[in-house]
């Protein structure tokens, strides 16, 4: 496994070539989905306080979040 924790293009051979999804329900699946429809268990980590903190940095909700997609 790479260091950065994902191998893409093993992924992508199981995902694309040996599961024979189309590349835009590949790429609309998540881990959990993907892991499911491999018919493995997928992980059970909970989100920790410090994870949803780290994910409120990184995505804050603001009037820029917005930005084409107001009610008109």
């Amino acid at each position: 496994m790479p260091a950065d924790g994902l191998d893409w293009g093993a992924l992508m051979r199981v995902g694309l070539g040996q599961a024979g999804l189309p590349p835009a329900t590949f790429w609309a699946m998540t881990p959990y989905e993907f892991s499911l429809s491999l018919g493995l268990e997928p992980p059970q980590t909970p989100l920790r306080f410090q994870g949803f903190a780290d994910l409120m940095a990184a995505f804050p909700d603001g009037a820029d979040d917005q930005k084409g997609h107001q009610d008109e």
